[in-house]
């Protein structure tokens, strides 16, 4: 496998313009599972020549606003400035050891971590987040409440969600889960390019709800329009019945011991985003592998 391929990966976006992997931001709270989102993040900008920023939000308390030493970061109950500081350089040098060629910044931010976030991702042009989840329960999965997800949202830019307790490894298996909606070129052309890049197999997968097409009509839809996909060999496609589409990309992940999941997260109006949660940031929050979120303009309740 040639470096020089490796460097030539088009990111899509949602505003269709073709920009390449040239910056990676990784937010952190310093505990566990972002260590392995940070791995997962610098293996990528390694392969692709990228810089890797890690970013990290700490929030004063509104009773402190007013004390001129903690707005400068120089006493803060509980937290410093200092020591978030002192956090991101360990994990620079850490990096530094790991990964001796690796370009790497760190931005330390007062503010609440979503809004930063968006914040620095615009100031920095960055083209590709990778972040951890914790997961959510309860209301939280009801109402999509999480913080990941709401990124996933947000931004335009691909968006790679690492699971809590997710080791790192080089994905063998991918699964490219569509809608067969729309064509998603550019979105397909990526997916291909990271198999190659992995030397990973892709399954092109579409779930479908309604029975009432026979199956080997439906199985003939799922070959048109992917023709980008069709050009890369170690490709497969599978077409399933199921009761609700995210158990069922999760039970064929499952069973394919799939080691990245890749959904399009279509834009959204004020309507579908009340009563049509998104299957993509629902996924965000149930998966056990990563889970790479690309976008798309076009509005759609996927």
């Amino acid at each position: 496998m040639q470096a020089t391929a490796r460097q030539s990966l088009v990111i899509p976006s949602g505003s269709c313009n073709e920009c390449r992997m040239n910056k990676i931001i990784v937010p952190t709270d310093f505990g566990v599972f972002s260590k392995q989102a940070i791995h997962y993040a610098a293996t990528l900008a390694k392969g692709y020549g990228a810089e890797l920023l890690l970013f990290h939000a700490y929030h004063l308390e509104d009773k402190n606003i007013f004390d001129t030493d903690c707005i400068n970061g120089e006493h803060i109950p509980g937290y410093t400035k200092w020591e978030g500081g002192i956090q991101l350089d360990e994990l620079k040098e850490m990096l530094a050891q790991r990964f001796p060629e690796l370009k790497v910044r760190s931005v330390l931010k007062n503010g609440f971590v979503y809004e930063e976030l968006l914040a620095l991702v615009k100031s920095e042009q960055a083209d590709f987040i990778v972040m951890h989840t914790n997961g959510a329960k309860g209301l939280e999965r009801l109402i999509g409440g999480s913080t990941t997800s709401d990124v996933i949202a947000a931004l335009e830019c691909p968006v790679l969600v690492v699971p809590p307790g997710y080791m790192y490894q080089k994905p063998n298996e991918i699964i490219y889960a569509s809608d067969l909606i729309q064509t998603h070129t550019e979105q397909l052309d990526f997916v291909t390019q990271l198999a190659r890049f992995f030397d990973a197999h892709l399954s092109v997968l579409h779930i479908l709800e309604e029975q009432s097409i026979p199956m080997p009509v439906r199985q003939l839809q799922v070959f048109d329009g992917l023709e980008p996909v069709k050009t890369f060999s170690n490709t497969s496609f599978h077409l399933l019945d199921s009761t609700s589409v995210v158990h069922g990309i999760r039970d064929f992940a499952n069973f394919r011991k799939a080691d990245l999941l890749v959904m399009v997260s279509h834009k959204r109006n004020f309507i579908q985003k009340i009563f049509q949660p998104s299957k993509t940031c629902e996924m965000s929050m149930l998966t056990n592998i990563p889970l790479l979120a690309m976008h798309t303009s076009d509005c759609s309740p996927a």
